[in-house]
Formats: C-alpha cells, structure tokens, sequence
C-alpha cells in the first residue's frame, strides 16, 4: 500500500529543536475542509448533531493545517514555489484526506475523556452513542478522489476499531493520544526533495497544542449531562466494515 512504502522510505526523525508551524491555506478538493476555529464560552452544543459537527469540522481542520504547516516548515524558503507546483499540491490534497480518519479517531478519544467523568450511569451506553455519532458522519462523506475506495475502506475500519478500543482503555491524556498516534502521522506525510529533513518534535508540538485547544473547546462548549444522556439513547444504525488495516 502507499502508506507503508512512505514508512519504508522514510526513516529519518531530525533531533533539531521544536518549532512551531506557519500559517497555512486550503487546496484542491480538500477546500472543504474547514479552517474556523470557534472559540465560546457558551455551552452550546448539547446535541449529537452539533457535537458530531463540531468534532468533524475540528478534525478536518486540524488535518489540513498540520500537513500544509509541516510542510511549510521542511520547506522553508522554498515553501510559496512548491506550494504553487500542482504536482506538489495534489499529493498534499491526498495526504490531508488520509490524516482526517485518524486524526478524528484523535479527536474524538480527547472528547470521550471530557464525557466520561460525567457519566453516571453504564458508561458503555455513552460510549457506544458517540463511537456510532461519528462514524455516521464520516459516512456521509463521499469517499475522496484522491484517496479511493480500497484505502477509504481500510481507514474507515481502522477509525471503527480505534473508537471501539476506547471500552478497553483508561482515560487517554492529550501527551498519551499525541506519543500513540503521531508515528503514524508522519509516515502519511508528503516527501519532495525541496522539503528538508523530518523534524518529529515540531509535528509533535503542533499536534499536542491543537488538541489542547480542541480539548478545552470539548470542556467548554459542550453541555455535558445533556449531551451524555442523549449519546447513551442513541440506537445504533453503523454497519461494522471488515477491512485490513492501512497499517498492517
């Protein structure tokens, strides 16, 4: 698969110090993924629909801006040239729609450690409202050009398993989702001989610093006894994909 040959091929984490990502734009048929970021101190979202909404819109962005923000960085003055090569552009359009399954699988592990202190109750009832609230709304999605329908398939089934893994795990910090999941990451990430060597620690940061945000978004946004009582009435209506994982 073309993930696993990027991770033979690159084996390489720059020891160099933390740095932080520039801005960055949108792209190809990736341009709907949202790059608005809400910051409230309103609990408005006590639904399953605005909180699905809200972890998609969080994880489509955070997807786009950190690939388009690490590449910038390797590419230092080089970046406004390749960003400009369609060839360059394509393969980051690619690489934004392969983070956004795993990247929502990460945002919504920091979400169900916000709401499961609060569950009083079966808290696999609440569990199994939000695992099915979010892959209904990663179906709804068309599978993405770029990607295909075998690795779509297999991202998907992947994204399922994590989710369901959260009956099985403690409480997953920010540090421990950021130390589990970003490996992967970086093997997605697009290679070019303008981009200099990887630096793992700068990806790292970005990674934990937008999930922070995220994290206390969750905290601050969502209210929390309705939203957990609606999740745990939810009936399931996902059908379970058996499909090899992108990282087998």
């Amino acid at each position: 698969m073309a993930f696993i040959d990027r991770f033979r091929r690159r084996d390489t984490r720059s020891a160099s110090g933390t740095r932080n990502f520039g801005d960055t734009g949108n792209l190809g048929d990736a341009r709907d993924l949202s790059n608005t970021g809400v910051v409230s101190d309103i609990r408005d979202i006590s639904d399953c629909a605005a909180a699905a909404g809200f972890i998609d819109e969080q994880s489509c962005r955070l997807a786009e801006v950190s690939v388009h923000g690490y590449c910038r960085l390797l590419a230092g003055a080089n970046a406004d040239t390749l960003f400009a090569t369609a060839p360059f552009v394509a393969t980051l359009n690619k690489t934004c729609w392969e983070a956004y399954p795993r990247i929502l699988a990460m945002v919504a592990t920091v979400s169900e450690a916000v709401l499961r202190p609060c569950v009083s109750f079966n808290p696999d009832l609440v569990r199994a409202g939000l695992v099915t609230m979010v892959l209904e709304n990663f179906d709804r999605r068309p599978v993405p050009q770029s990607v295909g329908g075998d690795e779509w398939r297999a991202a998907r089934a992947d994204l399922e398993r994590s989710l369901l893994s959260l009956a099985i795990q403690r409480l997953r910090t920010v540090e421990t989702v950021v130390q589990e999941e970003a490996g992967f990451y970086l093997t997605i990430m697009p290679l070019h001989p303008k981009l200099g060597p990887d630096d793992f620690p700068a990806l790292c940061n970005q990674l934990r610093q937008s999930l922070q945000q995220i994290r206390d978004e969750v905290s601050r946004r969502f209210d929390l006894p309705a939203l957990v009582s609606k999740l745990a009435a939810r009936t399931p209506t996902i059908q379970t994909i058996d499909a090899p994982s992108i990282t087998a």
